[in-house]
């Protein structure tokens, strides 16, 4: 027996605003020990082409990227998460870990693949919202 499983629902809305451009300034905040892994990863992508830091995120946030949970992210199957992209910031959200693991595979995604492009990257100001289509529990 087999089963077919339909594409996630990915829902790109545009903002309308500057893009983002990630830089030598950008920072990951975090605000809980269980983003670490997930905003580590992240950090390892971007860290051989930028001198990015990852701080907690009690701290006034300047440009970078936020991870958090957001419980209305709940209303999802397990793994949902949104990426939301302003001009100044990026926030990664999702209701659990799993959600921000996902989250940090689209932006594995959707940053340039080239040093070079990296470089002179900028990210469109949009927000992004994905999901699994069905709950799968381990």
């Amino acid at each position: 027996m087999s089963i077919e499983l339909s594409s996630p629902p990915i829902e790109f809305t545009d903002r309308g605003q500057s893009p983002f451009v990630i830089d030598d300034h950008s920072l990951i905040y975090i605000s809980d020990t269980t983003m670490e892994a997930a905003a580590q990863y992240l950090l390892g992508l971007l860290d051989e082409d930028y001198d990015i830091q990852m701080i907690d995120a009690n701290i006034h946030m300047n440009s970078g990227i936020l991870f958090t949970y957001d419980s209305d992210l709940d209303q999802y199957p397990q793994g949902g998460f949104i990426i939301d992209i302003h001009s100044s910031h990026i926030t990664i959200s999702a209701a659990e870990r799993g959600g921000l693991w996902n989250a940090v595979q689209m932006m594995d995604e959707i940053l340039p693949s080239s040093e070079i492009d990296i470089k002179n990257s900028a990210l469109p100001s949009v927000t992004i919202l994905d999901y699994p289509t069905i709950d799968i529990e381990n």
